[in-house]
Formats: structure tokens, sequence, C-alpha cells
């Protein structure tokens, strides 16, 4: 199968130039685990949201939010995981099913703004997987400045362009 993946990476030189990475000739799955942070094979609730959450601060997702949902799943394997931020807002919404993801993962930010999102069957990835990062605000609202967007096939495999978004700059 035939995929291609262009990665627009934030770093920005001193003159602002962009880099890019193209895929190589033969992608590997060390290789899409080190430059787009897939985890490959039927995933189970808290190893889906490490990888969702890849890259994005550990001061929102860190260790101990992921060992609280790996308690909850360990001690009920079927139901939806919720957690909510200090202010009430709500941080996560994860249904799963036999310790697997099942349905539709959705992550916040304590302001509200989308965090991460995707879509498993019975730990199977598919469809469109995004994780929002670098929140900034501009006039008065806040926006995501970048995200990472990955896209999988009914199998669980990348399907597509895999790439890091960047509003205002170009991807090829």
């Amino acid at each position: 199968m035939f995929f291609r993946i262009c990665i627009c990476l934030a770093l920005i030189t001193l003159q602002g130039e962009e880099m890019s990475i193209t895929a190589p000739p033969q992608i590997t799955h060390e290789w899409e685990e080190t430059h787009l942070g897939v985890i490959h094979g039927v995933l189970n609730v808290p190893t889906a949201v490490e990888e969702l959450t890849v890259g994005i601060n550990d001061d929102y997702f860190d260790k101990a939010f992921i060992e609280r949902i790996k308690k909850q799943v360990q001690k009920t394997p079927t139901g939806t995981y919720e957690e909510y931020w200090k202010n009430g807002a709500l941080k996560v919404r994860l249904p799963y099913k036999n310790g697997m993801p099942h349905g539709h993962i959705h992550g916040w930010y304590d302001n509200g703004l989308d965090a991460f999102k995707g879509f498993y069957d019975e730990g199977v990835k598919q469809g469109i997987h995004i994780a929002f990062f670098s929140i900034y605000s501009f006039e008065g609202y806040k926006f995501a400045d970048e995200a990472k967007i990955i896209t999988y096939n009914n199998q669980g495999e990348l399907d597509g362009e895999q790439r890091n978004f960047h509003p205002g700059r170009s991807c090829n």
C-alpha cells in the first residue's frame, strides 16, 4: 500500500525557515514510531491515550493521569472513563470495551479547547486521529498553534497523508 507522508515540524530557525521531513522509500514501523509517534497493533486504553498525547505538555496529561485511567480500566473493563479539570471542565471522555478503546476518544485542555481526538473499534485505530498543541491567544480567542494529524484505515494501518499542521505554513 502506498501513502504519502509530509511532516512539517515546528523547528524554526532564526531566519524563520521551516523544516520538512519526507518519508524514506522504505517506511518501517520503527520510522513511524520515531517520527509520527505511532504505536502499532491493537491498543489498550492507557496506551491509546499515551499515543494520542505524545508531544502534549506533561502539565496537561502526565503519567499520573495515565495511571488513573489504567486503574479504572482494570477495575471496570467496560465503560466510559471521564475526568474533569479543577475548574469543572471536562478533561477526557474515553469509552472502552474489554479494556480496549471503543468509540470516540476525546480530550480537552482546561480552557475547553480540544487536546486530542481519535476513534477506535475494540482497540483498532480508525479514521483521523488528531492531537492539538501549543495553545495561544489572539485578540481574546484561544487557538491551537499546531496539530498532528494521523489517518488510519479500518484495519488500523496508516493510510493517506500523515502530517503536522502549522497554520500559515505550507507542508510541501
